[in-house]
């Protein structure tokens, strides 16, 4: 049985997790509407997508019920601490929290929403751009310490 690309690239999200000297457990949901969902130590939630493209802006699409099934999947689990993992090609994983992704995700609008990161050598970290314009920065070593830190 091969290798398909979305374990391999949900595997780079999970190599940084494991190798974190706080790691216990990790799990992948099981439910309805939890497609890219799992718990980390049994007390974080993390909803994994990527984009394979290797230039930039790195796009990641969500469909009108794509996250709201995830954040609700990871409600009805109690994993009020939920992250965003977005694997950007083979550059990195930027990771937001349910608060930041929120701002960009709006679910009740209905429509198919995007969220755009850019990775400028100048800058160094990423830069995640909001609808606005706004151009918000992500350093590189955010993930996996976001997920592990207690604040």
């Amino acid at each position: 049985m091969g290798i398909d690309e979305k374990d391999r690239l949900h595997g780079a999200v999970f190599a940084k997790i494991v190798e974190h000297k706080t790691f216990i457990s990790l799990n992948k949901f099981q439910t309805k509407g939890s497609h890219g969902c799992y718990t980390v130590n049994d007390n974080k939630g993390i909803y994994v997508k990527y984009c394979k493209k290797e230039g930039q802006p790195w796009q990641f699409n969500f469909q009108p019920d794509d996250i709201e099934e995830a954040w609700n999947a990871l409600k009805n689990a109690k994993k009020d601490n939920s992250f965003l993992c977005l694997v950007c090609g083979w550059k990195g994983v930027c990771i937001l929290p349910k608060e930041v992704a929120d701002l960009f995700l709006d679910v009740k609008s209905g429509s198919q929403k995007t969220i755009s990161i850019n990775r400028p050598k100048a800058k160094g970290g990423f830069r995640l751009i909001s609808p606005e314009g706004e151009d918000i920065p992500i350093p590189l070593n955010a993930f996996p310490k976001k997920l592990f830190s207690n604040g």
